[in-house]
C-alpha cells in the first residue's frame, strides 16, 4: 500500500509521516533543508519522514548505487 496514496503530493500536514523508498536498494539518506532527526534512519532502502510541527520546507536526498534522488516537501 502506497503511503500517502497520492505519491505526487508534496504538501504534508503537521506531524504527518511518509515512507520514502529508494528503488535501487540501500541508500544513505540526509535532510538538506530541515532537521536530520525527521528521518527514522540515515541508511536503508526506505525511511520514514516525519513532518515538523511548524511550517517549513524539508528537502531529502538519497544516494546509493552510484545514483541519487532528491525530493522537497512543504
Amino acid at each position: 500500500m502506497r503511503q500517502p496514496a497520492d505519491g505526487a503530493r508534496r504538501v504534508l500536514g503537521v506531524g504527518e509521516r511518509v515512507r520514502l523508498t529508494f528503488s535501487l536498494g540501500n541508500a544513505t539518506w540526509r535532510v538538506t533543508a530541515g532537521d536530520e532527526r525527521l528521518l527514522s534512519s540515515t541508511s536503508g532502502a526506505s525511511v520514514i519522514l516525519r513532518a515538523t510541527n511548524t511550517p517549513q520546507t524539508i528537502t531529502v536526498n538519497a544516494a546509493g548505487g552510484g545514483c541519487s534522488a532528491e525530493i522537497t516537501f512543504t
